[in-house]
């Protein structure tokens, strides 16, 4: 009977074992399918900042290239000129002007040619025909002529994509001229062919917004051919080398998979794609999966000997889990706390490392304070979000270098609006909105959104009020300089109505420390 009794308590236990084990096994896959199509959105949207950041980049470069020979075109002399190319009929009519004004105008365009280090140039009429050139013999390809003449038609300037020329990458730009009448089509076209430089290279090889082993490169299309450019370092000039365009997604390469992510680049042939490896860019997803392996692990075997009825034992180790469950959930809410701010730096430069300095005044002055480790968490992680509405900020507002009109200071106000329903759905043990939502209102009630004033603004927020102001004050701008602490002191001290007198004076001796 025991014998029976034990075998079948045994067959039961192990089906009880198999079943708890196989319930714990497919909630762990759910988990990590979940994990791993979140870690994928999140590897999206970050490559897509940093492509944004690269783009930017790029299209400053290809502005500053456009604008070559933005004197030039506009030059009365040559705005006269241009008119009488715009035509076959004005070209014949005004055959005996064009002749007496060639030899100046030529000069010009050679004068034009040298000071930008262009390797050459052409002045086109109406017709697609070349009239005046320098640095080659004149000769336009089909392709070079169907672009002027497109830029006739569609008055807009226009790129022919780079080439290898002798050696060199070459770039040709089609910029319209325009008569006197400010509405009419283009009468001719700037024709300029530009060597890609060292400030080219630097684009391309230096300060790229990567992590790791990440790779950013530039390609373009033209006709059916796909080239990237690249910097060969070997023999230190830039190539024009075979790529493969992708979509959005991972590809096998080799033993390892790749992330893909592409930009256009408008109004350009160029385009801009993020290369990341699955391994680097998914470790955390990796770590996760590690973790998440041991954790189902010691779930079963806690599970098994709760099913042995090592109750004392299960209960310990439940107790255990618990307090590690927290200790992960602390560290995940650091690491998302961190991601939302270097989201919001990546948009706009000037406020890299401005909510981090803030933090760290802030936590100084508590310490000077006495403040309760309660206080003191909630000042770290408020100093940190405080700027966390400023996500829906277009970018346009976020980082105008010009004064803010009234209604875009409007918006930019409404920051602390989007960070209230951020927060909101947000869950921490301590009152993060609340000292958020108050921390841009003033002592004399001139502050936002509430014009709260003295004591209805919470503590925290006044102490955070003045560390902000500080920060921002240090910090340069594109319409001031940055101001050193003493000047920024000075400044606060002359608003002293703004700000709460103690987190004042308690500045005032930690700066001076």
């Amino acid at each position: 009977m025991e014998s029976c009794f034990r075998k079948s308590f045994l067959i039961r236990g192990a089906f009880l074992a198999f079943i708890i084990s196989s319930a714990v096994i497919l909630v762990a896959y759910s988990i990590a399918d979940a994990k791993l199509e979140y870690d994928i959105q999140y590897l999206n949207k970050r490559t897509s900042l940093q492509l944004d950041i690269e783009k930017e980049r790029v299209s400053s470069w290809l502005r500053t290239t456009e604008g070559y020979g933005e004197d030039f075109v506009n030059a009365e002399p040559l705005r006269t000129f241009v008119v009488a190319l715009a035509t076959s009929d004005s070209i014949e009519k005004n055959k005996k002007f064009l002749e007496d004004e060639r030899e100046y105008i030529q000069t010009v365009l050679d004068g034009f040619v040298y000071q930008n280090s262009l390797k050459r140039s052409s002045l086109i009429a109406g017709t697609g025909e070349v009239f005046l050139h320098s640095g080659y013999d004149g000769k336009l390809s089909k392709e070079q002529k169907q672009t002027a003449l497109a830029v006739i038609a569609e008055s807009k300037l226009q790129y022919i994509p780079v080439k290898k020329e002798n050696g060199d990458l070459v770039i040709e730009i089609f910029k319209p001229i325009y008569g006197f009448v400010v509405d009419d089509l283009p009468v001719a076209v700037l024709h300029m062919a530009i060597n890609l430089d060292i400030d080219f290279i630097n684009l391309i090889t230096n300060d790229l917004p990567v992590e790791g082993s990440e790779q950013i490169i530039l390609w373009q299309k033209h006709g059916k051919s796909i080239e990237a450019i690249k910097y060969d370092t070997k023999q230190e000039k830039l190539d024009l080398v075979s790529f493969d365009e992708r979509d959005v997604g991972f590809y096998r390469a080799n033993e390892d998979q790749q992330f893909y992510n592409t930009e256009k680049i408008e109004g350009s042939p160029l385009f801009l794609t993020l290369i990341a490896s699955r391994h680097d860019s998914l470790k955390a997803y990796e770590t996760y999966i590690q973790n998440l392996t041991v954790i189902v692990v010691l779930v079963i075997i806690s599970l098994l000997i709760l099913a042995w009825g090592v109750y004392s034992k299960v209960i310990v180790r439940k107790y255990k889990q618990e307090l590690e469950y927290k200790e992960r959930l602390a560290k995940q809410a650091e690491k998302t706390v961190s991601a939302l701010v270097k989201t919001l730096e990546l948009r706009d430069p000037y406020l890299a490392g401005h909510y981090s300095n803030v933090k760290d005044i802030a936590l100084k002055i508590a310490e000077e304070m006495n403040l309760s480790t309660d206080d003191i968490s909630t000042l770290r992680y408020s100093a940190l979000l405080a700027g966390i509405g400023k996500i829906a900020i277009p970018k346009s507002i976020l980082t105008k270098p010009e004064k803010l009109t009234a209604e875009e200071t409007k918006i930019m106000q409404s920051h602390v609006s989007f960070a209230e329903e951020i927060l909101e759905d947000m869950d921490f043990d301590f009152p993060i909105k609340d000292v958020v939502s108050q921390m841009y209102e003033r002592l004399d009630g001139s502050g936002y959104p509430r014009a709260l004033s003295g004591t209805e603004i919470n503590k925290l927020s006044r102490i955070l009020a003045v560390c902000d102001v500080f920060c921002a004050l240090r910090s340069p701008r594109a319409y001031r300089e940055d101001k050193t602490e003493q000047q920024a002191l000075e400044i606060m001290q002359n608003d002293i109505a703004l700000f709460d007198a103690e987190a004042l004076t308690m500045l005032f001796k930690v700066i001076n420390k």
